[in-house]
């Protein structure tokens, strides 16, 4: 097997360790565990005619609050309110401030040592990128 597979390989099941480690540490604390499939399930169900005037809203708040508690596992618990907000201005084309964009640093830093680590680690970031894309959807 090529060494590059191999090293793909050894990311998958190390990311899979920390996923079922996740897990773990969301059912000792006692958190609400969110599954993808519940939110595939809740979408499918809701038709628009059929919700309240503030259903809408609490679904954006509760998909809100899941983008930053992942935020968390990229940038820090501490910075995690701030990526999301540094996001959604940067897509939205407006200006962030110095305080909020210091959120997103953390993120910035990784992909810098990936440039750094050459080509062969800026491919495989690529190749995730794609996976992350074609699950997303």
């Amino acid at each position: 097997m090529h060494l590059t597979m191999k090293w793909q390989q050894w990311q998958i099941e190390q990311q899979e360790k920390e996923d079922k480690m996740d897990f773990i540490r969301v059912l000792e604390s006692g958190e609400e565990l969110f599954l993808e499939e519940d939110l595939h399930e809740l979408l499918e169900e809701l038709k628009e005619e059929e919700l309240d005037e503030d259903a809408l809203e609490r679904i954006t708040k509760r998909v809100t609050q899941r983008e930053v508690a992942l935020y968390s596992y990229l940038v820090g618990r501490q910075n995690a309110l701030l990526a999301k907000i540094y996001v959604d201005r940067m897509q939205a084309g407006s200006t962030v401030p110095v305080n909020i964009a210091k959120g997103y640093l953390p993120a910035v830093e990784m992909i810098h040592d990936i440039v750094k680590a050459g080509p062969g680690y800026i491919n495989l970031l690529k190749s995730l990128h794609n996976r992350a894309k074609k699950a997303s959807n």
